[in-house]
């Protein structure tokens, strides 16, 4: 991450106005677990461009990461509207939808979070971790009966 950060600052010098590089800078905080300073950039980056499903799920990403650090309902709600947003613009990416079915999952709503993990494993079968689903399984049986305790 330090390498990136690296890159990006140089990038930065070289066109300041390059969406990429607030986008960039968001992600390298976001894995430094720098949340406050993610969101920051990455909402600049949204700011120029607000119809990018993966731009929007990551700043949900990132507040998501927040809320389990400071445990915010804010950020949790926040970051489902944002991804709401993405699966309307983009209904096939499988991120958008395991990250739903996360925010779902904090949220309590465990039908739901089923609904969203089953989307995205028909859009990407790797996506989904034994950890989540696990923990899924101890709040509620799999509605279609994929996964078992």
């Amino acid at each position: 991450t330090d390498s990136a950060a690296q890159l990006f600052g140089q990038a930065w010098l070289l066109d300041s106005t390059n969406n990429e590089v607030f986008w960039g800078y968001g992600l390298v905080y976001g894995q430094q677990k720098e949340f406050d300073k993610a969101l920051f950039v990455l909402y600049k980056a949204l700011d120029r461009d607000q119809e990018n499903a993966r731009l929007l799920t990551d700043v949900a990403t990132s507040h998501l990461g927040r809320f389990y650090e400071q445990n915010d309902p804010e950020d949790l709600l926040q970051s489902k509207k944002l991804l709401e947003r993405a699966v309307l613009l983009s209904p096939d990416f499988a991120g958008a939808s395991y990250k739903l079915a996360i925010n779902s999952y904090y949220l309590q709503e465990y039908g739901k979070a089923w609904e969203y993990l089953h989307k995205s494993l028909l859009q990407d079968k790797e996506i989904v971790t034994e950890n989540f689903v696990a923990a899924l399984l101890q709040k509620q049986p799999d509605p279609q009966g994929v996964y078992q305790q």
